[in-house]
C-alpha cells in the first residue's frame, strides 16, 4: 500500500489520466450532443461519466464479470474519438458566465479549505502512519466498505465477515473502488486525497454550470459559491447571546468547511448539482433525450446518498403531477424512468431499513439539552409544564426551540426566505416545483422523524436542505442587491463574510491541533498488519479489538465497531457474545473449538 508523501503527487497526473478515460471520456459521448458551453461540457461530462461508472460497476459486479470493466472503457474511448475526429472544437459554445478572478479565487480558496482536513490521511511520518483529521472513524469505515468493493459487489458489511452491506448507500465507494481497481491506483491517496480535491472541485463547478444552464446572474453564481464553500452557522451567535460568550468551538450540523467529512453526501450532492443542470436543460428543449440523461442521473443520487436521493425524487414526484395536471404526458416518461432507477439501487441492500416513524419535538428539545446552547433552563421549565399537563405552553416551548434550532443551525441562508416573484421567476417553473418541494418535504423528515435504521441519523435530510437552500439565499441575495446602492450592497457582502467566516477558521485550527496530537499506527503495528496480509490466507477473518489499522492486512474483520453496524440496523448480536467468550476463555481447549468454529 502505497503511503510515501512523495508519490502522492507523482501519481497525480495518472489519476486524472484515469479520471479522463473512465469518467470524461464516457460522459462526453453524451454530453457533447446538447450543445453547452466549454464549463458546463466538460464539468457534467465528468459527472454523468461518474453515474455510467458506478452503473456498470454495479451491474458487471452483480453479474461477476468485472474483467468487462476494461472492454467498457475502451469501446467508449473508441467511439469518442471516432465522434470527435474532426469537428470537437467547434461542436461546444464558449461560456457565457465569464469567470472572473473573485470567482476563481472563491473556488480555490473553499478547495482548499475542505481539503485541508483530508490531507493528513495516510500521511507517513518516521514514527507513524497518520489518519487524521476530520470524522477519522466515518473515513476509516468508508476506506473498509471501499476496499469491499474492489473485492466483490454487492459487498461486505465493514467489520462483520461474510454478512452483505445492508440498509446503507454505497455507490461513491464504487466510483472510487472500481477506479483503484481498474487502473491500480495507490489506495490511500485516492480514497482520500485525490477523490477529496476531485469532489471539492466539481462542488463549485456545478454551482457554476448550473448557474450558466439556468442563466443567473454572475453575482448570484459568486453568491452560491460561496455559500456552498464558507457557509456556517449561528450556533456561535446564540452562545454569545445566551452565556455571553464568543465560542466557535461547538460543532455546526453542517457547514461548508465540513463538506467532505460525509463522503457519500459529497458525492450525491455533486451529481444532485449535475442533475438538476440536466433537468433545466431538459425543461427547455422538452426533448427525450436529455430527459433519459436526466432521469438517469437524478435517479441514481439514491445510490450515493439517501436522503439526497429522496430530496430529487420527491421534487421530481411533485413535477409529475404538474405535468400530469397541464396534460403534458410525454415529460412523465424520464420521471417514471428516475424512479424505476432509483428502486433498482436502492431495493438490493435497503429493502429492509424499515422507514420513518415520528419523533415529535425531540431533535429541537434535544438541541436545548445541549450545554453548549445556554438553554438547559428552558428546557427544565419545559418539562416541568410537561409534568402539569399544560400542553399550551410544553406547545410554545417547542416551537420556540424549533425556531432557535432553525436559526441556529441555516445561519445566513436563511435570506432565501426573503424572496420576491421576480427573483424567483430566474429559475423555471418547474425548477422551483421540484426544489421547493423538496426542500420542504426533506426539512419535516429530517425536523419530526427518525430513521428505524441509524435513528436520529435523519438529520441528513435537514443537511441535504442546508445545502440547497444555498440556492434560494443567493437568488433572494442578488435581487435585493439590484435595488441598493453599491456601497450597501458592498457591505451586506462584508458582513457575510464576516459571520461566515469563523466557521471555516475554525474548523482549520482543530485540523492544526489533530495533526499536532494525533498519534497513529506504529511502525511495529504496521509490520505485524503487513506481515499478515503477505502470509495469512486470503480469506482468513481477523478478530482484533484495533479494527482502526486492520485495512493494511487486506483481511475481513470478524466483529468492527459496533456503534456503526448498530445505526445501520445490522444484527450482530450473536457476533457479540462470541467476542465475549473469546477474550473470558481459560481454557486454551476450549478456545480453540471457539476459534475453530
Amino acid at each position: 500500500m502505497t503511503t510515501d508523501i512523495l508519490f502522492l503527487f507523482l501519481l497525480f497526473p495518472y489519476f486524472l489520466f484515469a479520471v479522463i478515460l473512465a469518467f470524461f471520456v464516457p460522459g462526453d459521448l453524451f454530453i457533447k450532443r446538447l450543445n453547452l458551453p466549454i464549463l458546463s461540457n466538460v464539468t457534467l461530462s465528468i459527472c454523468v461519466g461518474m453515474v455510467l461508472w458506478a452503473f456498470q460497476g454495479f451491474i458487471l459486479g452483480y453479474l461477476e464479470l468485472r474483467y468487462l470493466s476494461y472492454v467498457y472503457i475502451i469501446v467508449c474511448l473508441i467511439l469518442w474519438i471516432w465522434k470527435n475526429r474532426s469537428a470537437y472544437h467547434t461542436r461546444i459554445r464558449p461560456d457565457a458566465l465569464n469567470i472572473n478572478i473573485l470567482l476563481l479565487g472563491t473556488i480555490l480558496a473553499g478547495i482548499s479549505v475542505q481539503v485541508f482536513p483530508i490531507l493528513f490521511m495516510g500521511f507517513k511520518d518516521a514514527q507513524f502512519l497518520k489518519f487524521c483529521c476530520g470524522a477519522t472513524e466515518d473515513f476509516m469505515y468508508h476506506m473498509e466498505l471501499t476496499r469491499q468493493v474492489i473485492r466483490h459487489i454487492p459487498p461486505e458489511e465493514p467489520g462483520l465477515a461474510n454478512i452483505a452491506l445492508s440498509n446503507y448507500h454505497y455507490w461513491g465507494n464504487i466510483v472510487i473502488g472500481e477506479l483503484i481497481r481498474v487502473f491500480r491506483l495507490p489506495f490511500v491517496f485516492t480514497h482520500f486525497q485525490y477523490f477529496g480535491l476531485l469532489i471539492s472541485s466539481l462542488l463549485g463547478l456545478t454551482a457554476l454550470s448550473f448557474c450558466q444552464i439556468t442563466k443567473l446572474k454572475k453575482i448570484t453564481a459568486w453568491l452560491l459559491v460561496f455559500f456552498l464553500y464558507f457557509s456556517g452557522d449561528f450556533i456561535y451567535i446564540l452562545i454569545l447571546i445566551t452565556r455571553r460568550v464568543l465560542d466557535v468551538s461547538p460543532g455546526a450540523l453542517e457547514s461548508g468547511p465540513i463538506f467532505l467529512y460525509n463522503p457519500p453526501r459529497a458525492f450525491s450532492i455533486v451529481i444532485l448539482f449535475a442533475g438538476l443542470s440536466l433537468f433545466s436543460v431538459w425543461i427547455k428543449k422538452k426533448n427525450i433525450y436529455s430527459g433519459i440523461l436526466t432521469a438517469i442521473v437524478l435517479g441514481s443520487t439514491i445510490g450515493f446518498k439517501a436522503n439526497t436521493g429522496i430530496f430529487a425524487l420527491t421534487g421530481l414526484a411533485a413535477v409529475f403531477l404538474f405535468f400530469l395536471f397541464r396534460r403534458r404526458f410525454t415529460m412523465l416518461v424520464p420521471i417514471l424512468l428516475s424512479a424505476v432507477i432509483s428502486l433498482t439501487i436502492y431495493l438490493p441492500t435497503n429493502k429492509n431499513s424499515g422507514g420513518l416513524y415520528y419523533s415529535g419535538f425531540w431533535r429541537f428539545d434535544d438541541f436545548a439539552t445541549n450545554p453548549n446552547t445556554g438553554l438547559a433552563m428552558l428546557e427544565l421549565r419545559r418539562i416541568t409544564y410537561a409534568s402539569q399537563n399544560n400542553w399550551l405552553k410544553v406547545l410554545l416551548y417547542n416551537i420556540f426551540f424549533m425556531i432557535l434550532y432553525t436559526i441556529s443551525t441555516f445561519g445566513s441562508k436563511l435570506v432565501g426566505l426573503l424572496q420576491s416573484k421576480k427573483s424567483l421567476s430566474s429559475l423555471d417553473l418547474e425548477m422551483n416545483i421540484l426544489l421547493i418541494v423538496g426542500i420542504i418535504i426533506s426539512t419535516i423528515t429530517g425536523f419530526f422523524f427518525l430513521q428505524t435504521s441509524g435513528e436520529a441519523n435523519s438529520f441528513n435530510f435537514i443537511v441535504t436542505v442546508y445545502i440547497m437552500s444555498s440556492i434560494y439565499a443567493s437568488l433572494a441575495l442578488s435581487y435585493w442587491f439590484s435595488k441598493m446602492s453599491r456601497y450597501f450592497s458592498l457591505s451586506i457582502v462584508a458582513l457575510l463574510v464576516i459571520i461566515n467566516l469563523p466557521r471555516a477558521i475554525t474548523e482549520s485550527q482543530k485540523t492544526v491541533i489533530m495533526v499536532q496530537k494525533s498519534g497513529g499506527i506504529s511502525n511495529e503495528d504496521i509490520h505485524a498488519m503487513l506481515y499478515i496480509r503477505d502470509h495469512l490466507e486470503k480469506n482468513a477473518i481477523i478478530l482484533t479489538q484495533q479494527p482502526f489499522y486492520i485495512f493494511l492486512a487486506e483481511r475481513s474483520i470478524f466483529l468492527g465497531k459496533t456503534g456503526i453496524l448498530r445505526s445501520h440496523n445490522v444484527n450482530y448480536a450473536k457476533r457479540n457474545e462470541i467476542v465475549k467468550k473469546i477474550y473470558s476463555e481459560q481454557n486454551n481447549e476450549v478456545l480453540k473449538d471457539i476459534l475453530m468454529q
